[in-house]
């Protein structure tokens, strides 16, 4: 069984989720007028902290992604990721994209750069191989209050994903999701993304990088092998050398 938000790397590439839901701190008088964080009898409800609507928000602040190994997939299997800003502010709101390599739209293959329309399993956390989560109200240490599942719409992954994972999303709804059992709330809240576009580096944390090569020798044995054998920096693989 997968779990919510599996690799989350918001803040410091790394994203802890936690359902900070208040259960009331018994302040009020017994009359209803206590000071707002509790009622009467001590109990509290859920506010929705997402925005009810998100119109078109253009290019998002550049964001983290990463390719990584699938837990137990020995290295078989990859999950790409990136966590964009939706908005400034403490807490923040993020949208964050996972695609998952045999999972969903990629049941039997790998993640490739395409057009995705959110439907059937995209829209469940333990079936969705293009996966597209709001995290709502993100605070300093990186613990996500709410989060949401996106229920409806188009991502687009652009062509290549190295060294940038980048594309756009247009007309997400969303729904929200229950942080314990992984599982949508029938009477959660719901938000809503008119369009936006997202770019970000991508870190490799698969084993999957390497250098780049050494330069050829000339004709005539006088080639001075000129490449420098470096990569990226990101673990990707992507590095290449340049021969004199």
């Amino acid at each position: 069984m997968r779990a919510l938000l599996r690799l989350v790397p918001v803040l410091s590439l790394s994203l802890s989720l936690a359902c900070n839901v208040s259960d009331g701190d018994g302040s009020g008088d017994g009359n209803g007028d206590g000071d707002g964080a509790g009622n009467p009898d001590g109990g509290g409800s859920e506010a929705c902290l997402a925005p009810e609507s998100m119109g078109a928000l253009g290019a998002l602040a550049e964001g983290n992604a990463t390719r990584a190994n699938q837990s137990g997939s020995q290295g078989t299997r990859k999950v790409w990721s990136i966590s964009a800003l939706l908005a400034e502010g403490t807490p923040a709101d993020y949208v964050r994209i996972e695609l998952w390599d045999n999972y969903g739209a990629f049941s039997g293959t790998t993640v490739t750069p395409g057009t995705y329309e959110i439907s059937g399993p995209e829209t469940v956390v333990e079936t969705c191989g293009v996966c597209v989560y709001l995290l709502a109200d993100t605070n300093e240490s990186g613990q996500a209050t709410q989060a949401f599942l996106a229920q409806s719409g188009t991502l687009v992954v652009s062509d290549p994903m190295l060294p940038n994972f980048a594309g756009s999303l247009s007309a997400l709804t969303f729904k929200q999701v229950d942080m314990e059992t992984d599982e949508l709330m029938p009477d959660g809240c719901n938000s809503a993304l008119e369009s936006a576009t997202y770019t970000g580096p991508v870190t490799c944390t698969d084993g999957g990088g390497g250098g780049g090569g050494g330069g050829g020798g000339g004709g005539d044995g006088g080639g001075d092998g000129g490449g420098d054998g470096t990569g990226d920096g990101t673990g990707c693989g992507d590095g290449t050398g340049g021969g004199a």
